[in-house]
């Protein structure tokens, strides 16, 4: 998980090189206080999941999160059966 801006620590993602890369891992960016404020390249960039709250740069109501995939992680999903009652 990368977080793509820490008002706290001062720190921003802003470019490829600031992500680190797995082949097998899928990229994940908490963008809560940065999304709706800031540029946010999810494709260009290579982010795999995006997920952000209502509350903060968005200037919504709280209560809504928010989450965008890539299609690499969007065709890797698999749907679950329903539970089965013992």
């Amino acid at each position: 998980m990368l977080v793509g801006n820490a008002v706290l620590a001062g720190h921003l993602c802003t470019s490829q090189e600031d992500l680190v890369r797995c082949m097998f891992l899928w990229d994940q960016v908490d963008g809560v206080s940065s999304i709706g404020a800031l540029p946010f390249e999810m494709d260009k960039w290579g982010v795999d999941i995006a997920v952000t709250g209502s509350q903060k740069a968005l200037s919504l109501p709280t209560g809504l999160a928010l989450m965008a995939v890539s299609e690499k992680v969007g065709s890797s999903v698999q749907p679950c059966d329903q539970a089965q009652s013992s």
